[in-house]
C-alpha cells in the first residue's frame, strides 16, 4: 500500500513541491496529498488509508511535513469521487492519488485537476484515458488469465461450477 503513496511523494519532490527550502517564518514546508478510494467501508481501502497516514509520517522531515487530505465516499460514488477531487484542488493540495469506481466518470475532473498544476496518480483501478501521470496497481487481464489457467487446473477435464464476484461493474479493474 505505502509504494503507490512513495511513488506520488517522490514525483511532488521532484516536480519541485517538497523543496526542502526553509520557509520564511522557519516552519516546515508542507506537502498535502489527497486520497480517494472507492468506499470508506472496503477493508482494502482501509488499510490502504492506514498506510497512506504511516509514509506520511515515515517520510515527513524536519523540514517538510507530508500530510494525507482523504476524501473517499462512505459508499462507492463516482460522481462524489469527482466532486472530491474539485474540492482537493480548491484545497490547494500538492497531489491527489485515486482509486476509480468509474472512469468515465472521473477523467474530466482528474484533468480539470492536472490542468491546474496538480500531480494525479490512479492506484488499484485506473482512468487510461485521463492526463494522470501514472497508475500503479496489477495488469488486471494477465492476473485474470493467470486465475483462469489455474482454476482449470484446479478442476481438471471434468470441470465445474464457478461463481465471479466482483465489486462495482463499472471499475475497470473489476
Amino acid at each position: 500500500m505505502r509504494t503507490w503513496f512513495g511513488v506520488l511523494v517522490g514525483v511532488l519532490v521532484l516536480a519541485g513541491c517538497g523543496k526542502e527550502e526553509p520557509q520564511p517564518n522557519g516552519m516546515a514546508r508542507e506537502i498535502t496529498i489527497g486520497v480517494i478510494a472507492k468506499s470508506q467501508s472496503n477493508p482494502v481501502f482501509q488499510a490502504a488509508r492506514v498506510g497512506a497516514e504511516d509514509a506520511a509520517r515515515e517520510l515527513s522531515t524536519e523540514r517538510v511535513r507530508i500530510t494525507i487530505d482523504w476524501r473517499t465516499p462512505n459508499d462507492e460514488d463516482a460522481q462524489q469521487q469527482a466532486n472530491n477531487l474539485q474540492s482537493l484542488v480548491a484545497a490547494g493540495v500538492d497531489g491527489i492519488a485515486i482509486s476509480c469506481s468509474d472512469a468515465s466518470m472521473v477523467t474530466h475532473a482528474i484533468n480539470d485537476a492536472v490542468d491546474k498544476g496538480v500531480a494525479v496518480m490512479c492506484f488499484d483501478s485506473d482512468a487510461p484515458e485521463s492526463q494522470r501521470f501514472c497508475y500503479h496497481g496489477i495488469d488486471d487481464v494477465a492476473c485474470g488469465k493467470a486465475v483462469m489457467r489455474e482454476l482449470a487446473k484446479a478442476l481438471g477435464p471434468k470441470g465445474g461450477t464457478i461463481a465471479i464476484l466482483a465489486g462495482n461493474q463499472t471499475a475497470p479493474n473489476l
